[in-house]
């Protein structure tokens, strides 16, 4: 399971999402990982019904949703609690284990919805350490990361270093 995306490909109006990554908080009572963006309160989580009710209308159907509205991971549908399903973006899954890395997300653009390609970057980090004795002892990190569907050109911000 990623512990981080970057998102690209988002509207001019919520260009500011563009590059963003959002990093594992946790898990959600439906058992899906949520995810919180590394700069500002903005959150990727699945909702099983955004609406305050639980039937099946088209509009509360279960989706990936990029807020701005921490999820509250103790309830089992209208995850943000406003009783409507009003988001950046959203894209309808019946998946649970991770957002889908590519796709047309329904995004709010300049106060209307429409469709916009959205890619989710998976971002992994892995980190060795190696300790040589002899007078001195000495260590050296190394950091290597990776990127699934990575475009032609990638910017990597926020990553840390051990």
């Amino acid at each position: 399971e990623p512990w981080m995306f970057t998102l690209t490909g988002a509207c001019d109006v919520e260009g500011g999402l563009d590059g963003r990554s959002f990093v594992k908080q946790g898990n959600t009572r439906s058992g899906a990982p949520y995810y919180k963006a590394m700069q500002g309160d903005k959150y990727l989580y699945y909702d099983p019904g955004c609406m305050a009710s639980t039937d099946d209308s088209t509009d509360g159907a279960p989706r990936w949703i990029i807020g701005d509205i921490k999820p509250d991971v103790t309830r089992d549908h209208d995850l943000d609690g406003d009783g409507m399903c009003n988001y950046i973006a959203g894209i309808e899954s019946k998946y649970t284990g991770n957002p889908p890395t590519r796709g047309k997300w329904t995004m709010k653009c300049a106060g209307n919805y429409q469709l916009e390609f959205l890619q989710l970057l998976e971002v992994t980090t892995t980190a060795t350490l190696t300790t040589t004795t002899s007078k001195a002892t000495t260590s050296s990190t190394s950091t290597r990361a990776s990127v699934s569907n990575a475009p032609k050109s990638l910017r990597l911000s926020g990553a840390c270093v051990y």
